[in-house]
């Protein structure tokens, strides 16, 4: 009966390790897309135009860095320069603080000829920025000015 019950107890933690493996087997979540979901961060700044200038207020805990904004424009692909972001007018404007506002003028910003933006002939319709923060992408973007 000695060995019987250790033939059982044997199976049983065979059996056991299994079972715990299975049950960690279990998150069918692809391992590209939680990649993907740890390479981007909710940003959550306030963006106006007013006095000639794209006003962006960061309304978040943490530092925006490598920031790019660009007026009239999409986001292209990650590999693009200006943080991805194309069409349009674009400018890059480095860093912003947690609180901190940051002012850029209008005619900072260039379309992918190198022409300054123009206030008396385009209408604003839409405001996007990317941003890096703590290694991860951020982006925003208003629209309807």
């Amino acid at each position: 009966m000695t060995e019987n019950l250790r033939r059982n107890l044997l199976s049983l933690s065979v059996l056991a390790v299994f079972g715990f493996l299975a049950l960690g087997s279990l998150d069918t979540t692809p391992r590209d897309t939680k990649a993907r979901e740890d390479k981007f961060v909710d940003i959550h700044p306030k963006i106006t135009v007013e006095g000639g200038a794209v006003r962006i207020k960061n309304n978040d805990t943490f530092a925006y860095d490598y920031c790019y904004v660009g007026i009239n424009s999409t986001l292209g692909y990650a590999g693009a320069s200006m943080g991805g972001i194309t069409g349009g007018w674009r400018t890059q404007i480095g860093s912003i603080g947690s609180g901190q506002t940051r002012s850029v003028p209008l005619t900072s910003f260039v379309d992918e000829e190198n022409h300054r933006f123009d206030i008396f002939t385009t209408r604003i319709q839409g405001v996007l920025i990317w941003c890096a923060a703590g290694g991860k992408s951020g982006l925003s973007n208003v629209g309807e000015f």
